[in-house]
Parts: structure tokens; C-alpha cells; sequence
């Protein structure tokens, strides 16, 4: 759909302007479980540095049953939105069963 690849757009290149349509996007996906949507605009808030994404983010870090996407989860909470918050979840991240996680978590990446 045309909606995705402006997700995708603006997670990789939106400013502050774009924070209400990737939130929109985080929050739809989290309210619907749709573990894989919620990915693109986890990291494209954890970029752009928005605290309002973090219960979300942690919403969906418990939540999720896909563990590959639990890497964009983090990178969203270690990105410059929650970086106190994000720490709670390092050690955990250690011994997740995702190599990319573990990267993230050790700052491999």
C-alpha cells in the first residue's frame, strides 16, 4: 500500500513535522498486534527523538510474539526518545534470542 512506503519515507528521512503520522502508525499497528508493521516506525521515532512513542514502545517490547522485531523496539527506545527508559531493557536484550537484539543491546551496532 502507498501508506507503507510513506511510513518507510518518513522513519528514514521525516522531521518533527512527520512525528503525528508515525505515531499514528506505531499506534495502529500496536493496537492491532500486527507485530511487523509496527517496526519501520519504531526506529523512525527512536530517530527523530519522540518521548511519546515510549509507552508504545514498551507496550509492544512485551507484547510482540515476533521476536525479530523486538531490534527496531529497542533501537526506538535506545534512539534519542528514551535513552534512560531504554536502559531497563539492555540486559534483557543480552540474552534475547535474536542475534540483532543482542547487537543492540551490547552496542555491537
Amino acid at each position: 500500500m502507498l501508506i507503507d512506503h510513506a511510513v518507510d519515507i518518513l522513519a528514514a528521512h521525516g522531521t518533527e513535522l512527520d512525528v503525528p503520522v508515525l505515531l499514528a502508525a506505531l499506534t495502529t499497528a500496536a493496537e492491532a498486534g500486527e507485530w511487523c508493521a509496527a517496526e519501520t516506525p519504531a526506529r523512525g521515532l527512536g530517530r527523530l527523538g519522540v518521548a511519546e512513542a515510549v509507552p508504545t514502545l514498551r507496550f509492544l517490547w512485551a507484547e510482540t510474539t515476533h521476536s525479530y522485531a523486538r531490534a527496531d523496539y529497542l533501537a526506538g527506545l535506545t534512539g534519542a526518545a528514551a535513552p534512560a527508559v531504554a536502559a531497563e531493557y539492555l540486559d534483557e536484550a543480552t540474552d534475547d534470542c535474536e542475534p540483532h537484539v543482542r547487537d543492540l543491546a551490547t552496542g555491537v551496532e
